[in-house]
C-alpha cells in the first residue's frame, strides 16, 4: 500500500490536502469528528477512504500538535530571524497573541532546482548597435 496519506495538489481542488487516491478533503474528517460523528459513519459516506489512511491522519495530528511550540507576539518580533532559521530545521511553528493562533511558519520545498547559467552560450547574439538610440527618441532624454 501506498504510505503517503494526504495529497496535496493543486490539479485536485486547488490545493486542498485530501485523502492519497481521491479528492476527498481531509478537513471533511475533522467536521465529522467535531460533529459528533463516528470515524464509521464517515468511511460509510466516503467509500473511497479507508480506515488505515483514517487512523494515519489522526496519528499525524495528534504527532503535529505535540511538536508545536506557540509563541507570543513579543517574542516572535524580539527573535524573528532566529525563529525562521530555526522553522526550516522544524515542519512548523505558530505565533499567537493569548487564545488565538496568528501566524504559521512553514518551511517551503521548492519544487525548482536552482537556476544554472550559461547553458545558451555562444547561441545568443547581440546585434552591433544594440545600445545604440535612435536619434529620434534622444530627444525625450536630453
Amino acid at each position: 500500500m501506498d504510505k503517503k496519506v494526504i495529497n496535496i495538489d493543486a490539479e485536485i481542488l486547488g490545493g486542498t490536502p485530501v485523502f492519497n487516491g481521491t479528492r476527498v478533503p481531509i478537513k471533511n474528517l475533522f467536521d465529522y469528528l467535531e460533529g459528533g460523528e463516528s470515524i464509521e459513519t464517515f468511511l460509510d459516506d466516503f467509500e473511497g477512504v479507508t480506515r488505515e489512511q483514517v487512523l494515519r491522519v489522526l496519528q499525524f495530528s495528534e504527532k503535529k500538535l505535540n511538536q508545536m511550540e506557540l509563541f507570543n507576539i513579543h517574542k516572535a518580533k524580539f527573535n524573528l530571524s532566529f525563529l525562521i532559521k530555526e522553522s526550516f530545521e522544524r515542519s512548523e511553528d505558530y505565533y499567537r497573541e493569548p487564545g488565538e493562533p496568528l501566524v504559521s511558519l512553514y518551511k517551503i520545498e521548492s519544487k525548482y532546482s536552482k537556476r544554472v547559467g550559461g547553458q545558451f552560450k555562444g547561441q545568443v547574439w547581440m546585434a552591433k548597435d544594440f545600445d545604440v538610440l535612435p536619434g529620434r527618441f534622444m530627444k525625450y532624454f536630453e
